[in-house]
C-alpha cells in the first residue's frame, strides 16, 4: 500500500522551520522521511473535521497577536502545547517527542519542569489532561522561588464544571490566581489546527473561553497583571 500527504507553505508561523531549503540531496532525503513520519502521525490521532467530515480535530492555536501581546507585555517565550506545525515561539512542547524532535519540539510537557520563566498553555481540550497539566504547573510554582508564569487558554467548561477550572478557582490555588477571565464565544480569532493543509488559516472560536493567569510570588513580580493589560489581551484575541 502508499500513502500520499500534502503541506501548504504557509503551514507554520515561527521560527521553527519546516522547509528542506539549503540542504544537501542526502539531507533532504532524510528531512522528508521525518516530515512524512510526523504529519502521518498527526494524521493518525486527529482525523481533521473540515467539511464536515467525521474525526476529533488538530489542536487550534492563537493567533500570532496575541503571541505578540503574551512576548512583549508579559514575557512569554515557550509554548507548553503545540505541534512543529502550529507553534510560534521555537521553543515548545508537544505530543510526539519522537517525531517531533526534529522539527525543534522540547518533548512532553508532562515530562517538564519549568522553574523560571513565563510561558503560554493552550492545551489540547481533553478534562483528564487539563487536569493533569494543572496540577504539573502546581508543582512547578510550590518548588521554584524564581519568577515563573503561566497563562492559561482553556474552554469555559463550567456546566457542568470541567475539574481543572474547579481546581483552580478552588482556595488551594488561591496564592497563584491572579486573573480568572471569561470570554464569551463567537469573537476570538484562531489559527486552524490544519492549516498546514490547503484551505484557511483562522476560523472564530464559536465557544466562551476562559483566560486564567498563574504566578508565583517572584512570576507575579515580574510580569504583573492589571486591569489595562487586560484589556488590551482581550482585544488582542480579536484582530
Amino acid at each position: 500500500s502508499s500513502s500520499s500527504s500534502s503541506i501548504t507553505s504557509n503551514s507554520n508561523h515561527s521560527g521553527v522551520s519546516l522547509s528542506s531549503d539549503g540542504l544537501s540531496q542526502e539531507e533532504e532525503k532524510v528531512f522528508q522521511m521525518r516530515l512524512f513520519a510526523m504529519l502521518q502521525r498527526y494524521l493518525c490521532v486527529a482525523t481533521p473535521t473540515r467539511q464536515g467530515s467525521q474525526g476529533t480535530g488538530f489542536h487550534a492555536a492563537i493567533t500570532e497577536h496575541v503571541f505578540f501581546f503574551l512576548r512583549q507585555r508579559m514575557g512569554v517565550r515557550q509554548e507548553c502545547f503545540a505541534s512543529p506545525f502550529n507553534s510560534h515561539f521555537a521553543l515548545f512542547c508537544s505530543a510526539f517527542p519522537d517525531v517531533d524532535y526534529w522539527f525543534g519540539s522540547l518533548g512532553s510537557f508532562f515530562s517538564f519542569m519549568p522553574c523560571e520563566g513565563s510561558f503560554e498553555w493552550n492545551p489540547p481540550y481533553l478534562e483528564d489532561l487539563m487536569e493533569d497539566g494543572v496540577l504539573r504547573m502546581e508543582m512547578a510554582l510550590r518548588t521554584s522561588t524564581r519568577p515563573l508564569s503561566f497563562v492559561l487558554i482553556i474552554p469555559d467548561w463550567t456546566n457542568p464544571p470541567t475539574p481543572s477550572i474547579t481546581l483552580i478557582q478552588s482556595e488551594r490555588f488561591k496564592e497563584f490566581l491572579v486573573a480568572d477571565i471569561k470570554q464569551p464565544g463567537g469573537m476570538d480569532k484562531w489559527l486552524e489546527g490544519f492549516q498546514h493543509d490547503s484551505g484557511p488559516r483562522y476560523f472564530t472560536a464559536p465557544w466562551d473561553g476562559r483566560l486564567m493567569i498563574l504566578q508565583n510570588a517572584a512570576g507575579a513580580k515580574a510580569w504583573p497583571f492589571d486591569h489595562r493589560l487586560q484589556q488590551d489581551l482581550l482585544q488582542s484575541f480579536t484582530q
